[in-house]
């Protein structure tokens, strides 16, 4: 497990909170990292797009217009990350899982039009590595009225 020592505002950490409030923190770009590294044992699955998700990504405050942009510019996108808890769905069988990385990538791939987009999908002994001990507890909306990372990057550069 990471440390919240060694991290700083604008990091690229992702942060979740579960129905009860607690928090899990998650070094998302260490994480991606990691997928790279590792993509030649990784599979790579073909998730569902669904429309509430992605919407919900808007009025929860997930994804940045400016950041949305340049990843609709982008030639390739890597496979999102989701991180399965260790639990199963009682209304499909599927592990439940929590999206880590790749908000910006669902929901430009549902806007054009696409009905999957590829995933990792990591178990918990490959992700609990780059969850990150000691960050403050934070509620939902104040997680929603927080700045996106890429919305504190252009404050940070003097940038709208």
């Amino acid at each position: 497990m990471l440390s919240a020592k060694d991290y700083k505002p604008g990091d690229a950490i992702y942060t979740y909170v579960d129905p009860e409030g607690n928090n899990i923190h998650i070094d998302s770009e260490k994480l991606r990292q990691w997928c790279a590294d590792n993509a030649s044992s990784l599979e790579v699955v073909a998730t569902p797009l669904n429309e509430s998700i992605a919407l919900s990504f808007l009025d929860n405050n997930v994804v940045d217009f400016h950041h949305l942009i340049e990843v609709r510019g982008m030639d390739k996108w890597d496979p999102i990350i989701y991180c399965a808890d260790g639990t199963y769905s009682k209304v499909n069988g599927g592990p439940n899982v929590i999206l880590a990385d790749g908000h910006h990538r669902y929901f430009c791939a549902w806007t054009m039009g696409a009905e999957w987009v590829p995933a990792y999908v990591l178990e918990p002994a490959q992700w609990h590595p780059f969850q990150i001990d000691g960050l403050p507890q934070v509620t939902e909306e104040e997680l929603r009225r927080a700045p996106t990372k890429a919305a504190y990057k252009r404050w940070k550069e003097g940038k709208p």
